[in-house]
């Protein structure tokens, strides 16, 4: 665990949460969020008021959302800090929230705050069985992609994806959050082996170049 690591872990002893339904922060990605819920507007002043440290699992799907229960979470989620905010005279904010690492949510803690809290554990991916072709076979799909006649913006995107390929990690990860469909992104946040990241991420996106051919003028919904 590198330093960084360290001083995270440190942090999420007891981690503020913040779950969404269908909502993943993938690591070195950007989420916007306006937050207006009273419990959630308290959770980012506490949030801001530390060290801008905030956990976001994705809440399990079907389920009686009127219990008096709190939602059940799934157990490994995205720990990011708050890059961008904006806080308006009634106390919502707009922000945006920076991914920076995989967790796993050890236990909830009792807590005292409108808002609930946990101690995490810190997710190390494992990258040592990585090799050339299964990078290149990603970048291969993102750069055939971006010779179609997409709109400026995503062929930007779709470059700058294809430029990760020293961090095979981050681009399974950002090649999902950008492109694959919000039910997928759980499934690849969970992926803690980067082959097997890759390869899973490479076979959606290259059903998506599939389907483009099939479909001319754009990306499908």
């Amino acid at each position: 665990m590198t330093g960084r690591d360290k001083d995270l872990q440190a942090r999420v002893r007891r981690a503020k949460l913040f779950p969404l339904p269908e909502v993943v922060l993938f690591p070195g990605a950007g989420l916007p969020l306006h937050v207006f819920e009273l419990r959630y507007r308290q959770l980012m002043k506490d949030v801001l008021a530390d060290a801008g440290v905030v956990a976001m699992p994705q809440i399990k799907a079907a389920q009686d959302f009127a219990r008096s229960t709190p939602p059940d979470l799934l157990p490994i989620l995205g720990v990011g800090v708050v890059a961008e905010y904006e806080e308006f005279s009634d106390g919502k904010f707009n922000l945006v929230v920076r991914g920076v690492a995989r967790a796993r949510l050890v236990r909830e803690l009792p807590s005292d705050c409108a808002y609930r809290e946990a101690e995490l554990e810190v997710l190390t991916e494992d990258s040592s069985d990585v090799r050339s072709a299964d990078i290149s076979a990603l970048v291969a799909c993102l750069l055939e992609l971006g010779r179609r006649r997409w709109p400026g913006e995503t062929q930007q995107v779709l470059g700058q994806l294809a430029a990760l390929q020293g961090d095979p990690g981050r681009l399974a990860d950002l090649s999902a959050a950008a492109l694959l469909p919000l039910t997928l992104h759980q499934r690849v946040l969970a992926e803690l082996n980067v082959k097997r990241r890759l390869a899973f991420v490479t076979e959606q996106v290259a059903e998506l170049l599939l389907a483009t051919k099939l479909r001319p003028g754009g990306l499908p919904n």
